[in-house]
């Protein structure tokens, strides 16, 4: 299986409700073309609250809006490659 490309670019803000969003792209590995219909989840570090996300369009691009305060692991996912994980890490 192929792997993804790390996120290029993750852009994030708080407004002042503490709600935030994240905007980026995936690019494939080797050719550095942006891959479409990739599933960009954010899984909650606390049980029991629910995942939200989204897929990335034909330029390799997604965003997501609305995200509550919290810490979460942002995983990347599509057919055909291995998924990749980044979480938050302490200090950070």
């Amino acid at each position: 299986m192929r792997s993804l490309a790390a996120l290029v670019m993750v852009c994030g803000w708080l407004d002042a409700a503490e709600r935030a969003s994240i905007s980026g792209f995936v690019l494939h590995e080797l050719t550095g073309q942006p891959l479409r219909r990739v599933q960009i989840t954010l899984r909650p570090a606390r049980a029991g609250e629910a995942a939200t996300g989204a897929l990335t369009d034909d330029s390799g691009r997604f965003e997501v809006a609305d995200i509550p305060a919290g810490s979460y692991s942002l995983v990347v996912e599509r057919d055909g490659f291995l998924a990749s994980s980044l979480a938050r890490q302490d200090g950070y």
